[in-house]
């Protein structure tokens, strides 16, 4: 009798609702965030036990079981005006009931694809879902997409509490842009160096190296514009325009980022890692003067273009050692610019070096060199040729 009544209050019990929905990591898709995460190690990425397929996958479903040993199949695609990926299908088992598990396929990107995106569009991602054996009923949404200029740097959840992604950054970093070899063989035509040898030799053939770079930035016509930076918060995601290389060649106009961003890609190339310093508000460069890392130089870029002649450097031993016996006028000039530079990188980044340290919000240490090895690549130049400046 006992028996018979616990059936039928079992009976009298609610379902559990089977209940999905879909999931993106940032909400929006930016493509330079894809392509900084895709490419990372799997050792610097890591999942849980409610968690299956590609643990960088940016979007998938998110789903509560009803029932023990739940299969499902997801099928996921994009389509409309822009197509970001060919179709996947992601297979999984889900072990317990109740439990909300994550499922995001493995998508490949074409990375020229995204770096081509230069304005904001959208595509339509259709999600087709089958639960034990079962065809659930598709959902096709729209999913905005930022350009590849819109850098996400931070994400800030419904407690205001603060996750960094600086890493991004890196990805606009571009040491393989066919403008860094102009830049290089332009300093060695010129003869402001004799070779490039990157941080191998004393600290002073490092200064002599960047000092170099920046004389031809100086020549080329490039400077600082105080142009808008940080992007209005969009579901929780802090980001900015970054210019990629080209534009920053054609337009030649840079702020603080893109100005970072140039030179870090121009050092990186000759063998100096650079480090892109984050403050809120601001980004200067930072760059190894040692082979080892152990010691670090930092210049201001937003001082690209700016008028040195009456700077008072005069009496730095940089100044004077980088100058040596030459007596022009323009070698003089642009190194009082540089050494200007190099000294107001210098007190920024003691200025904000305890902040750094304690990992303070709004401020990072993007090394360039750490950020290779954990396996972020450039975003690549999708023109021809050099471009003309």
């Amino acid at each position: 009798m006992k028996s018979t009544f616990l059936f039928i209050t079992l009976l009298s019990l609610p379902a559990l609702a089977q209940s999905w929905k879909p999931y993106h990591e940032l909400g929006d898709f930016y493509p330079s965030f894809a392509i900084a995460v895709s490419t990372l190690n799997p050792a610097d990425t890591t999942r849980d036990e409610y968690t299956f397929g590609d643990s960088k996958g940016l979007m998938g479903i998110i789903i509560t079981p009803a029932r023990a040993s739940t299969t499902v199949r997801l099928d996921l695609r994009s389509g409309g005006d822009v197509s970001l990926f060919e179709p996947v299908v992601l297979e999984a088992t889900l072990p317990q009931v109740g439990e909300e598990y994550l499922i995001t396929p493995r998508i490949t990107y074409s990375p020229a694809q995204l770096a081509a995106l230069r304005q904001a569009v959208t595509t339509t991602i259709t999600y087709s879902l089958t639960i034990n054996g079962k065809a659930q009923t598709s959902r096709t949404e729209i999913l905005p997409v930022h350009a590849i200029n819109d850098c996400p740097f931070s994400v800030v959840d419904s407690t205001d509490t603060e996750t960094p992604i600086d890493y991004v950054f890196a990805a606009y970093v571009n040491e393989d842009h066919p403008y860094v070899d102009a830049i290089l063989q332009e300093a060695l035509r010129k003869k402001y160096v004799d070779t490039f040898t990157g941080d191998v030799g004393s600290e002073t053939d490092v200064y002599r190296q960047v000092a170099a770079v920046w004389r031809v930035l100086q020549e080329r016509g490039i400077r600082y514009s105080n142009s808008p930076v940080v992007q209005p918060v969009l579901n929780g995601v802090v980001s900015q325009y970054v210019r990629l290389l080209d534009e920053s060649i054609q337009t030649a106009q840079v702020n603080c980022v893109d100005g970072s961003v140039l030179l870090a890609s121009v050092l990186r190339r000759i063998g100096i890692n650079p480090i892109l310093v984050v403050v809120p508000g601001h980004m200067f460069v930072g760059f190894d003067i040692s082979p080892d890392g152990s010691h670090q130089a930092y210049l201001e870029t937003t001082l690209l273009g700016a008028d040195a002649r009456t700077a008072d450097v005069a009496d730095s031993p940089l100044y004077k050692i980088l100058l040596a016996n030459r007596t022009d006028t323009p070698t003089q000039v642009v190194l009082k610019s540089f050494v200007a530079a190099m000294n107001a990188g210098d007190d920024l980044f003691t200025q904000h070096e305890s902040q750094m340290q304690n990992l303070q919000p709004g401020y990072a240490f993007v090394n360039i060199g750490d950020a290779r090895d954990a396996g972020i690549v450039p975003i690549q130049y999708v023109g021809s040729g050099i471009p003309s400046r």
